[in-house]
């Protein structure tokens, strides 16, 4: 399989929605399944709460 364009797909929200990040993030992976790869893209989700204390800064955060 060639190289997947790799695209961040950067999940925020409120605290008191945790159900919808999670749907967003569940949704980015069943695009990922059924056409993504296929049409030569991942889709990489990722939080705040993905992101270890000591990387956080004002900085724009890369999403690994």
């Amino acid at each position: 399989m060639p190289d997947l364009r790799r695209i961040p797909v950067f999940v925020a929200s409120p605290g008191d929605v945790a159900l919808a990040r999670e749907r967003v993030r569940h949704a980015t992976e069943r695009i990922n399944q059924l056409v993504a790869k296929e049409a030569g893209f991942l889709l990489e989700a990722g939080g705040w709460e993905d992101i270890p204390p000591d990387k956080l800064s004002r900085e724009v955060a890369k999403i690994k």
